[in-house]
Order: C-alpha cells, then structure tokens, then sequence
C-alpha cells in the first residue's frame, strides 16, 4: 500500500479547491497550511468512501484515512477552531454548489440507478425474462408444424418477448456485479464489464428478433395475387421457415441468466432436497432432448421437398384418408414416441425411408447412447448419495434392533422407544455453526464480516435497543457482530452459567429449549427460541442470580460484555448518546419493578416493556432525527477519526457511574 502522507498529498491536490487554500493561509502560516490541506483532503476522502459504502476500498484503507486524519488535526486551539468553521462552511458550501451543478452525482446512481445482483426489482425482471427464455426452449422448436403457423398467440409472445430484451438491453449498463467478493457499484465499471461479456451476444441476437418480427409482419399482409406470385410466396415461406432456426440462438440468454438463479439452489439446506431436485433436473434435460430430436424428426419428413418419399408420406400423416393423423397433436406425440425409442431400447413402427433420415438416425442413436447412459449414471450417483446420507442412521437403527432382538424386549416397547427416537431426531437436528465449516476459514476477513452482520443482525435485531442502535450508528452494529458476538452449542441438560457465577455477557436463544432455575424451591422458568437473558451483564457489574440449562440439544448467540463496551466507547456521538440513555432507563427500570425486598435477576422484561422504555428514554433526551440533524460535520468527522483511537475503560465510566448511582438509589427507595 502506498504511504498515506503521499496518499493524501495526492488527494489535497485533486480535491482541495481554490477558495480551501486561501482559507487555509487566512488560518495559520506556511508551516499549518499542509496541515490544515491534508486534513481537509482526508475528511473528504474518508466520508465519501464511508457514506457511500464504498466496496471497493477495504476497511483497512478506511481505517489508514482516519489515523492519518487524527494524527494530522492542528493541536493549537485557535488553529482548531478556526479548522472547524472552515471545514463546516466549506463541505456544506461545496455540496450545496455540487447538487446545483450536477443533480445526478455518483451517489445518486448508486442509490436509485444501479441496482443490486439480487435486489427484488431485479430477480423478478431477471424471473420474467427466465420464463420467456423456457417458452422459446419449447416453443421454436415448434415451428416445424405448419398447423402453429397461424397461431395469433405466437405472434402476441413473440413481440413482448422482444419488446422486453430490447428493454432489458440498456437496464445491463445498471445492474452491479460481483468481483472477488465485491459488489461493484460504479456504474463506469459496470459498463465496461457489460461491453466486454455479453453486450456484443445481447444486441446480435435481439437484432435477428427484430428481422424476424419484420419478415413475419411482411409476409403476413402478402397473400400472392395470381399462380406464380403464390408459388413464389410459397418458396420465399419455405426458405424463412428455415432461417427461423436461427431463433434457437435465443437460448444463449439461458447461459446469463442461470448463474443468478443457481444461488436459489445453492440456499437448499437439505441433502436430500438437493440430491431430489438433481435428479428431476436430469429428466428434464433428456425431455428437452428429445423434444428437439422429435421436432426435427417431423421437420425432416415434412419439410423435405427434394426426396421421393418420406416417413410422414409413408404412415399418411398428411393425406386425406386419415384427418385424425394431420391433427398437431398426433404428429408430435408420434415424433415423440420416435425420438424417445432412439434413446432406449424400445420399438416403434415409424422407420427411415431415405437416406437423410437415416443418417438423422444414426446421429440420433449415437446422441442417445451418450446422454442414456449419462442419464443413468447421474441417477445412480445420486441415488447412492442418498444411501450414504442415510447409512449411519441405518447402522443405529440395525443395532438397535439387534439389542432388542438379543434380549427379547417386547413389541409394545421397542415401538414406543422407536417412535421416541424418530421425534426426537426430527425436532432436535443440529444446528451448523460457523467454526463447523472448514472451507469458512479461508475466506478472506472483509468477506466474515458480511458473512457475520447476514448472520447475527437478525438475531440481535430481535431486541428493541439493538433496532434503535442500528439506525444510529449501524457501522458500530456491524462490528458488534462481527467482535462481540459469537455461537454457543448445548447438550441435553447441560448449564450454561450458574448461580452466583461472574456474568461474562448477554445470550440470544437461536433454537432449543431452556430452563432457568431461580432456587430450587422454585419452579423453572421455560426459555425458548427467540428469547434474550442477562441483558444487564451489559451495563453493570454482574453475578448470575439462577442457574440456565438446557432441556434439549440448543444453540444460543452470546454477546461478549468487554468486546461490547469496547465498541460501544468507539461509536459515534449518537450511539453514545443513545446507549447512556437507555443504560441508565433500563437499570432503574429493573430496579423499581422489583418487589420490595427482592433483587434483580437475569430475566429481562418483555419485548412491550423494553419498546416502550426505549421510547420514553429518546422522547425524554431528544428524538434521533432531531438530534442527527444537529451534528455538524465537523462533529461526524471527529467522530469518524475517534473511532481509530482504541478505548479504554475509562471511556465508559461516565455510563457505569450513572447506572450504579441509579441502583443505588432503587434500592433506597425499595428498603424505605
């Protein structure tokens, strides 16, 4: 990496107008002035990347900016001052002048023009496109049946099908994409990777739609006035028929659109789901096969002019003795029986009767032992993965049987014990956590902490704090998941703390059942999924009241208490704010709902009781809009460069002091 103070002497030269420069040498002299440069250059810089959630610069090229704008921050207090207002006046002077000029910033397109590889919008115009794309996979091998020629349904499929490529067409120049684990949204380099791939592919093929769409239209208001015109017509018919094969180069649209909708497979959790849907996709290919193979079959026997006789003169398929056989239906499904008999040992009165349609047949055999065979061997893999899957519990349910077997237990019994174990398994399967799979070491830091913030922001999410947080500060939430959370396993009646045992967090319940034992005179208190204990350990100094066990196999999300405060110190002014607010509500709230005589335990109250503490505790401070819109951006970018600077302890005393003060003056009051 490049050493930052060239990085952002570089930086001071682009960015740093005219108007900065003489401010600058208002301010302080020559030995200031790169100061004052390089600490504008690095505010600018840092909080276009930060607010635009630049993908591609990496969060140590972030945190680089911020250091080096915290080391270069004039240390004189009138220097600072003056900094100050200079920075303020002139990011809010030189938007203000940016918006006017140009409406449409890169910001702009990011937000509302480039959409998302797997936004909503967008897989349900990529769905649309899917199905039209599955529509031609049938529907133009078709058109080897003179009967479809005249369908107005064809007709109205063809244009929108055209209508929405040509659509689709410029829609590409927006639509961001993945590099090395990035989503890359500028839009000039979405542009120029569309170029590179599939534009060329794109404005071929809807080209040939388009000449197609206008032969169509041509020959459909043209009947042929006298004899010769209508045989003329007739050959000109014959011959665009044949050029309309080219409309199977449609179906390279399949190759696009695939990758975006295998991720949907890939989101399969079961084994055998998957192994099931491998397998149904293995029949589908070879009936696609065959249906290509049939059509052609009948086009060859129907189409084909220059030979003496043909398979569908010889079986009548368009003579008049028989009008049940010059029906559509009976034509395909006949063809169909042909081409299917070529792919399996089977047999069928329908023969070659000349030379190209033996050669048809010979090609077609030899296709159809490959892909027969590829068929079968793809069935039997999958069929034996399956096995496989369930081979260890096969080798539990033999032995077991076998014990009963051996010491004659009774029937009633063994079926009782036998359903037990199969309820059980069904309920209770073990959840995957993240240091189960191997291949997730590798992947690179930047990519866990996106793979964390999917997996643990909805868990904390659940809790109405978190909720508030996240729109204060959701940078700080994103690295909470990424430092301070992490999964807990359980085993059937195990403890996960007991009583009097020194807090070291807040638990998330993910799945399983719990019990939390207050005495032992008492009776247990059920945790389920999707409940939260020992929210407390957060704020104060904390020794469990109860003892927590598992009834069941159960997985929990633990909120480490010291990597907690650690970023919680290291938020920005909002967070802050927010988080002393609700500290300080939150422990008196525990307090004062106690009965007389009674202490605080490790239950935490509702999720209506925690929601309306929360609002209480912003309407009493100020509400978070309000208070957003009063930062200045001076305080955003010292809050920015704070957060390079590791906290300590010491930042936290201030929220420490107040809550212990409040527990204090609870229990006062609950004595008197």
């Amino acid at each position: 990496m490049a050493d930052p103070r060239s990085l952002h002497n570089t930086l001071a030269e682009n960015h740093l107008s005219e108007e900065s420069e003489a401010k600058a040498k208002k301010i302080s002299g020559s030995k200031d002035e790169g100061i004052l440069r390089l600490t504008l250059a690095a505010w600018k810089e840092y909080t276009f990347h930060a607010d635009n959630d630049d993908d591609d610069v990496s969060e140590h090229e972030l945190e680089v900016l911020k250091e080096f704008a915290l080391r270069e921050w004039p240390s004189d207090p009138d220097a600072s001052a003056a900094l100050t207002r200079m920075l303020t006046a002139d990011l809010n002077s030189s938007k203000a002048e940016d918006e006017r000029r140009n409406p449409f910033t890169e910001s702009f397109w990011r937000k509302h023009v480039v959409t998302r590889p797997h936004s909503r919008k967008r897989m349900m115009w990529d769905l649309f496109g899917l199905m039209l794309v599955i529509w031609d996979i049938f529907a133009i091998p078709m058109t080897a049946f003179e009967q479809l020629a005249d369908v107005a349904m064809l007709t109205v499929v063809n244009w929108t099908s055209t209508v929405f490529w040509t659509i689709d067409l410029p829609t590409n120049f927006f639509n961001s994409f993945y590099r090395a684990g990035h989503v890359v949204l500028d839009p000039w380099a979405i542009a120029v990777q569309y170029l590179r791939t599939w534009f060329a592919i794109d404005i071929s093929v809807l080209t040939l739609d388009w000449c197609f769409l206008a032969l169509d239209a041509a020959f459909g208001s043209d009947n042929g006035g006298d004899e010769g015109a209508s045989n003329n017509y007739l050959r000109i018919m014959r011959m665009s028929r044949g050029l309309k094969i080219l409309r199977i180069l449609r179906l390279v649209r399949l190759a696009k659109l695939f990758p975006k909708f295998h991720t949907a497979f890939v989101a399969v959790q079961s084994d055998s789901v998957r192994l099931s849907l491998g397998a149904w996709f293995a029949v589908v290919i070879v009936v696609v096969m065959n249906h290509y193979v049939a059509c052609g079959w009948f086009a060859l026997g129907y189409w084909d002019t220059s030979a003496p006789v043909t398979w569908v003169a010889v079986h009548g398929l368009t003579g008049d003795e028989t009008p049940f056989k010059r029906s559509l239906g009976y034509q395909y499904f006949t063809s169909l029986h042909w081409a299917l008999c070529q792919f399996t040992p089977a047999a069928i009165e329908v023969n070659a009767v000349n030379t190209s349609e033996r050669i048809y047949s010979v090609c077609t055999i030899i296709c159809g032992l490959i892909s027969f065979s590829s068929f079968v061997s793809n069935i039997t893999s999958s069929m034996t993965q399956l096995r496989n899957l369930n081979s260890e519990k096969q080798k539990q349910q033999a032995s077991l049987r076998r014990y009963f077997s051996q010491n004659e237990v009774p029937p009633e019994v063994s079926k009782c014990i036998y359903d037990w174990i199969s309820s059980h398994r069904k309920h209770h399967r073990v959840r995957v956590h993240e240091d189960d799979v191997e291949p997730l070491a590798e992947v690179p830091e930047r990519l866990k902490f996106k793979l964390r913030e999917a997996v643990y922001r909805p868990v904390l999410c659940r809790h109405p704090f978190f909720v508030e947080f996240r729109e204060a500060d959701a940078r700080t939430l994103d690295r909470l998941c990424h430092h301070a959370l992490s999964e807990i396993r359980v085993s059937t009646e195990h403890t996960i703390f007991i009583k009097g045992e020194q807090a070291s967090g807040m638990y998330f319940v993910t799945s399983g059942d719990l019990e939390y034992w207050r005495s032992a005179l008492l009776d247990p208190v059920p945790i389920q999924k999707g409940d939260w204990l020992s929210e407390i350990a957060l704020w104060v100094s904390w020794r469990h009241c109860g003892t927590l066990a598992a009834k069941c196999q159960s997985d929990l999300m633990h909120v480490d208490t010291d990597m907690f405060r650690s970023a919680i110190a290291a938020c920005s002014k909002v967070g802050r704010r927010l988080v002393r607010g609700y500290a300080a509500a939150f422990v008196r709230h525990e307090c004062e709902a106690q009965p007389a005589g009674a202490w605080l335990g490790d239950l935490c109250c509702g999720h209506e009781a925690l929601a309306a503490l929360l609002q209480t505790t912003l309407h009493k401070s100020q509400p978070l809009e309000e208070h957003l819109k009063s930062i200045t951006a001076t305080d955003l970018f010292k809050d920015h460069c704070r957060q390079s600077v590791v906290p300590t302890m010491a930042d936290m005393t201030p929220v420490l002091t107040v809550e212990a003060r409040d527990v204090r003056k609870a229990r006062t009051k609950l004595e008197l």
